[in-house]
């Protein structure tokens, strides 16, 4: 395990490479703690400050951030300060997210197969705008965006609770879900979270506030509180396609 706690780290940069991931952090296999921390201004294809993965050589891992801020982090492709794929998530004890962008998909979190929870954060101003020409590629999730194959079933599962998201917005055209969005065999479990003002601003877009590519995929509890989000300009909450 790797422990980072009460550091402040700006201005990591690894775009030089192509297939650099993880401005500040990159961890193929090894649990990674953040605790008290400050991430800002850092970029990368993948995961703008942290990218964790699982490969088949290795064992699975455990990504756990607590009390941290990641600020105005890039990525190219997933993840505008968080990409992690096959391992576990476990966020926190008041962790913000704000201004981070990434290309494709997930302008703060990037979730690939992944499991866990999210309490007690805040998402504000995270987007997803592309960086390079759209492509087929290009998903969305303002703030979070979850995905899995078919054919991985029950291994998905993120349960957000207690959190906020506020101003997070897909800029182009055909990019879905303002706040998240979640496709596959992934499963966003939504507890007691306040939305508003999130946004899918593009043409041909779906899920001003969340996009799922199912019915399968988001689960609500009676208490989510969504106000003031829009699509294309127009008050919108929740889309699943096919409809």
């Amino acid at each position: 395990t790797s422990s980072f706690t009460s550091v402040r780290i700006h201005d990591g940069n690894v775009l030089t490479n192509t297939f650099v991931t993880g401005g500040i952090i990159s961890s193929r296999g090894c649990d990674i703690s953040v605790s008290s921390s400050f991430l800002e201004s850092s970029n990368a294809n993948r995961g703008g400050a942290i990218y964790i993965s699982t490969e088949s050589s290795f064992t699975s891992s455990t990504l756990t951030i607590t009390n941290t801020t990641f600020e105005n982090n890039d990525a190219l492709i997933r993840g505008g300060a968080i990409f992690i794929s096959g391992s576990t998530i476990d966020i926190d004890g008041g962790s913000i997210f704000r201004g981070n962008n990434a290309g494709f998909d997930g302008g703060a979190i990037s979730g690939s197969s992944t499991s866990g929870t999210i309490n007690n954060a805040l998402f504000d101003s995270n987007s997803v705008q592309p960086l390079l020409p759209l492509s087929i590629n290009v998903r969305g999730g303002g703030a979070i965006i979850l995905f899995a194959p078919n054919s991985i079933s029950g291994s998905s599962i993120v349960e957000i609770t207690n959190s906020t998201f506020t101003s997070n917005f897909v800029q182009e055209n055909g990019i879905n879900g303002g706040a998240i969005y979640a496709e596959g065999t992934a499963l966003a479990l939504l507890k007691s979270n306040f939305f508003c003002s999130n946004e899918a601003r593009g043409s041909f877009t779906f899920g001003g506030t969340i996009y799922g590519d199912s019915d399968t995929n988001v689960i609500f509890s009676p208490n989510e509180n969504i106000i003031q989000c829009s699509l294309n300009g127009l008050t919108d909450t929740f889309s699943v396609f096919p409809e």
